[in-house]
C-alpha cells in the first residue's frame, strides 16, 4: 500500500466515525496543520519548524504578507523535513478548500513529480472536501495535472520548469524541488534557462 493509499484510508475511517457521530457542527480546518492532524490524527506531526511554516502559509492566503509588503515566501530546508508535504499537499487542499474560486500552479523539475503532488492534493480533497469544506472536484476535470472544483472554478494545475503554463493563471504558486540537483543549480546556463 503506498503512503497516499494509507492517507486515503485513515481519512476514510475518519471520514466513517464522524458520519456515525456526526461532525457537531465542527468549523473547517484554520490551517494546512490542521487539516492533516483532523485526517491523519497521531500519524501527523507537528515539529516547529512546521509550525512556522504553517503560520507563515496562513499569513500569505489570508493576504497579511502582501499587506505586509511581502510579494511571496521562500522555505529552504533540508530533504525529509516535510516542507514539500505540507506545500504541495495539504496547503493546496486547505487553501482550495477556504477559497474555493482560487487556482494554485505547482512546479517541479519534472512533470510527472509535480503531478504526484497535484494527485496527492485531488484524492485527499475528494475524499473530505465535502466534509471539511462543502466542496467537491468536478468529475470530468479531475486529472492528477489539472482539477477543479465544482461550481466554484477554482483547482490546481502541475508542471514541469518550461512545461505547458502559457495562459494559465494561478493565485498560489508553489515552486518546489525546480532545480533537479546541485549540477543544475550551480550551471549558469541552466539558470539563464530558468529566467527566460
Amino acid at each position: 500500500m503506498s503512503d497516499n493509499d494509507d492517507i486515503l484510508k485513515r481519512i476514510r475511517e475518519q471520514a466513517y466515525a464522524q458520519a456515525k457521530g456526526g461532525n457537531g457542527g465542527v468549523p473547517p480546518p484554520a490551517s494546512p496543520v490542521e487539516l492533516g492532524q483532523q485526517c491523519l490524527g497521531d500519524q501527523w506531526l507537528r515539529p516547529p519548524h512546521l509550525e512556522l511554516l504553517n503560520r507563515e502559509l496562513v499569513d500569505a492566503a489570508s493576504g497579511k504578507l502582501r499587506e505586509a509588503g511581502y510579494d511571496g515566501l521562500i522555505f529552504l530546508l533540508p530533504p525529509g523535513h516535510g516542507k514539500s508535504t505540507l506545500v504541495n499537499q495539504w496547503f493546496p487542499v486547505w487553501h482550495i478548500g477556504t477559497h474555493p474560486t482560487q487556482n494554485i500552479i505547482s512546479v517541479s523539475y519534472e512533470a510527472e513529480y509535480a503531478a504526484s503532488w497535484g494527485r496527492r492534493a485531488r484524492d485527499i480533497l475528494t475524499e473530505c472536501g465535502e466534509r471539511f469544506f462543502g466542496i467537491e472536484v468536478r468529475s470530468d476535470i479531475c486529472a492528477a495535472s489539472w482539477w477543479e472544483i465544482v461550481r466554484h472554478g477554482g483547482g490546481m494545475m502541475t508542471a514541469s520548469v518550461g512545461g505547458p503554463l502559457t495562459g494559465k493563471r494561478g493565485h498560489v504558486l508553489i515552486l518546489d524541488d525546480f532545480c533537479k540537483n546541485a549540477e543544475e543549480a550551480a550551471s549558469p546556463t541552466v539558470r539563464q534557462k530558468w529566467w527566460d
